[in-house]
């Protein structure tokens, strides 16, 4: 989101009902310019810590921002037939209340510390395992995963087949045109935009919303065959008399892709992702480029400036979803590399591809259809660098229209919220 510093949701501007303040508080009163391009946001508790404990609670929505006439594809499907999906996966009491764990997996490390969360039921808008009736139309889905550590690979099954999604857009707003793609994968944090055609479909038919995507994900066990968390969402087909008039437009903006300014143009970072894991096998320590959150800020850049940060992630299993508060920004491209040559320190990143010193397994490759467009959230892979093309400027290239260098800062952050509430956290500054 593109707003002044002390309406970012500070971790440390918490505040009370009883009147408590956190030592970077500011106000409680926000200010939002919806200066980005249209998309859908979110809003989320951020209080240091105990992020995933209010997010688990429900301080948590979808924050849409509509264009302008010229802005919008006009025959996309709409009303009745855009649907909103808040998708999270939760444990329950049998009472019904919220069962976050409040006993540590290592008590010798720390009393209540638990490394992840991953529920036993899906949860859809705030209802278990729902269901929504819908015409043989086009219907669009904007869809947010609220997980706090769960990826989920969607797919839309019936009869043992699956129908595509038309992605049309992402965290940052449409694409230039559509994309057909058999499933989706949606980090902690992460939103699509996309068409699903149940033109051809009888009254009665059921589709499924399924997900298979690994409990640490992409190197994690497999989801077994009867485990609950695989279905999400049922569609019910209902008759209609009438005929849909939506139909996905060949163009939906002018999007285009980002063209790389020469290296004297741009900075660049590199951030190495690590996680500490002690004998018993649980996590006690994540950082980014070795720092936590009470480092001191390194990440300082200038108004209008152009930076590729590069990220290499030595952990294993699960990847990282690197979230940047106030811009958005372009996935580059990702490359497979040796971590362990890398940790032995017998190779280099500073190599290329091919040269006998490189620490690479192969050439870049460039963003999938999961990762193009614009972005406020990508995943950085176990095993791979990823890089990113990221401009301190308004999304539509002009200047901001407020200033954002003021107190108390941005940060960005693993958006797996056990991580980021674990030190996988760092503040941002933007400066003249």
């Amino acid at each position: 989101m593109e707003l002044e510093a002390m309406y970012d949701g500070h971790p440390e501007a918490w505040f009370t009902k009883s009147g408590e303040t956190g030592p970077r508080y500011v106000t409680q009163d926000y200010e939002y310019l919806n200066t980005v391009l249209p998309s859908m946001l979110w809003y989320h508790d951020h209080s240091i810590g105990i992020t995933r404990l209010n997010l688990a609670a429900g301080l948590a929505g979808p924050y849409v921002v509509r264009g302008a006439k010229h802005e919008e594809p006009r025959s996309l499907p709409q009303g009745d037939q855009e649907i909103f999906l808040f998708i999270q996966d939760k444990q329950f009491f049998a009472n019904g209340s919220i069962n976050f764990p409040s006993v540590g997996d290592d008590v010798s490390l720390h009393p209540v510390w638990c490394p992840g969360y991953y529920g036993d039921t899906m949860v859809v808008n705030g209802k278990i395992w729902p269901y929504h009736e819908v015409f043989p139309f086009k219907y669009r889905l904007r869809i947010l995963n609220g997980a706090s550590e769960r990826f989920l690979y969607l797919q839309m099954e019936h009869r043992n087949k699956s129908l595509p999604f038309h992605k049309i857009g992402t965290d940052g707003g449409y694409l230039r045109s559509s994309v057909r793609v058999k499933h989706l994968v949606l980090a902690p944090g992460e939103r699509v935009d996309c068409v699903v055609d149940f033109t051809g479909l009888s009254s009665g038919d059921r589709i499924v919303l399924n997900n298979t995507g690994n409990v640490a994900y992409p190197g994690g066990a497999p989801l077994d065959a009867g485990d609950k968390t695989r279905a999400v969402l049922e569609f019910r087909i209902v008759a209609n008399s009438t005929a849909d008039q939506s139909r996905i437009p060949k163009n939906l903006s002018h999007y285009t892709p980002p063209v790389v300014p020469a290296a004297n143009c741009t900075r660049f970072r590199h951030f190495i992702l690590t996680e500490t894991i002690n004998n018993v096998g649980n996590g006690t320590e994540l950082l980014l480029a070795n720092r936590s959150w009470q480092d001191p800020v390194t990440e300082i850049s200038h108004l209008g400036a152009t930076e590729i940060w590069q990220f290499i992630s030595l952990t294993p299993s699960v990847g990282h979803p690197i979230h940047l508060h106030l811009v958005k920004f372009h996935v580059l491209d990702v490359q497979p590399m040796d971590t362990g040559a890398y940790l032995n320190s017998t190779c280099s990143l500073h190599y290329d591809y091919g040269h006998p010193k490189s620490c690479f397994l192969g050439p870049s490759r460039p963003p999938d259809p999961q990762e193009i467009g614009w972005k406020d959230i990508t995943s950085a892979w176990p095993g791979n660098v990823t890089r990113i093309l990221v401009t301190f400027s308004s999304q539509d290239g002009t200047p901001f229209r407020f200033d954002p260098t003021g107190e108390p800062g941005f940060l960005w952050h693993c958006h797996l919220l056990s991580h980021e509430d674990n030190s996988m956290m760092r503040p941002m500054y933007v400066v003249h």
